[in-house]
């Protein structure tokens, strides 16, 4: 059957699964990297800096299997090439500033461990850069949802665009050729007439 469910996964579900792992990775660097530049603590800026590298593996993760899923979806119902469009464009900047961020975490390493001195002012540009970070995987995200949920789309108007689409899914369903309705219509012309009535239909007598 072709609406057979399958358990096989593909680019969809993998990018479905792994786009937000940049964004919370970042919140979770940034959260640890703040703690570090309040109370210096080695432990807490090795984990901060491993959550940003993390980030910027899964961003990478996240670009090859949104270009994959592009092309499963660009075909359906209700979904435009501008809306694919811009998601992409942030999505690119997303990436650069996200392998930015890892880069200057690395750096940031170095600076503790040879010049101690300036690593609060290190620390707090790489801050800065974490939150730009965060603020463009933050927008990327929503572009990605406006693809396909409709609902967060300026303008939506649930009475209206609702009932558009239960009306646009209903035209999904195969109901036959109309050649299926033509063998019906004389189907009560071929029965033999009787006394009761024409067409086999029974008369009530009266009384």
């Amino acid at each position: 059957m072709d609406n057979e469910r399958t358990d096989k996964m593909n680019a969809a579900h993998l990018h479905l699964i792994v786009n937000h792992a940049p964004l919370f990775l970042l919140l979770f660097g940034t959260a640890m990297l703040t703690w570090n530049v309040a109370r210096p603590k080695k432990e807490i800026l090795i984990l901060a800096i491993a959550l940003f590298m993390g980030a910027g593996v899964a961003s990478l993760v996240s670009s090859k299997t949104g270009e994959e899923a592009e092309e499963i979806v660009e075909h359906l119902p209700d979904v435009t090439d501008g809306s694919i469009h811009e998601h992409e464009e942030a999505a690119e900047w997303a990436q650069a500033i996200t392998l930015f961020v890892a880069a200057l975490g690395m750096g940031l390493l170095v600076v503790n461990k040879y010049k101690p001195e300036r690593e609060k002012a290190m620390g707090s540009v790489v801050l800065l850069v974490a939150v730009l970070g965060i603020a463009a995987m933050a927008k990327t995200s929503y572009l990605g949802g406006m693809i396909r949920h409709f609902e967060i789309r300026d303008g939506f108007d649930p009475k209206k665009d609702l009932i558009e689409e239960e009306g646009d899914q209903m035209g999904d369903y195969d109901i036959g050729p109309p050649e299926a309705f033509d063998e019906g219509e004389g189907a009560e012309d071929d029965l033999p007439e009787t006394e009761s009535g024409a067409s086999g239909k029974s008369v009530p007598e009266a009384h």
